[in-house]
């Protein structure tokens, strides 16, 4: 059936992936979208965007990942998953960061950083203490840099980090 087609699609992408098989990667993740999209399965959709845009950003082609995360964040309130919503918002924020553009960057760090506290997930809110103080720094505002340091100091302190 189409669904197990994406879904194989998808994992025949990370095996490509993998081997550093990068166009054959690239042509089954395009497939598994395409076929989630046809089947209007968000779940499977937001999968395949989310595994675009990390494709491309380990490959370092930042302004190719960027639109893929943007359309994961657009189906992201009939998704439900705010831990999912939150890796999207930094990997989206790195790349911005990886661009030069740090206001970008900024916002959705800030983004990540609010789901990672609303979920309790102190870890990840460390995680986005951190790469908020780094986009500060780059935007040369070193008290709000410096603020984010301290609270990730605090975190790391209470996670035994």
């Amino acid at each position: 059936d189409r669904a197990s087609q994406a879904s194989t699609h998808g994992n025949l992408a990370v095996a490509y992936q993998a081997l550093g098989a990068h166009d054959r990667a690239l042509q089954h993740y395009q497939n598994h979208l395409n076929i989630a999209r046809e089947l209007r399965d968000i779940q499977s959709e937001a999968r395949a965007l989310s595994n675009l845009g990390n494709f491309h950003c380990t490959r370092g082609e930042f302004v190719q990942a960027a639109p893929y995360y943007e359309q994961y964040l657009r189906l992201s309130p009939e998704l439900q998953d705010m831990e999912g919503e939150g890796k999207v918002c930094h990997n989206l924020g790195y790349a911005h960061y990886c661009l030069g553009n740090y206001e970008e960057a900024v916002k959705y760090y800030e983004q990540d950083l609010a789901l990672a506290k609303d979920l309790h997930d102190k870890l990840s809110q460390a995680k986005a203490y951190c790469n908020l103080g780094l986009a500060f720094k780059a935007l040369m505002d070193f008290s709000k840099a410096e603020e984010c340091q301290k609270y990730l100091l605090s975190l790391a302190q209470s996670l035994n980090n």
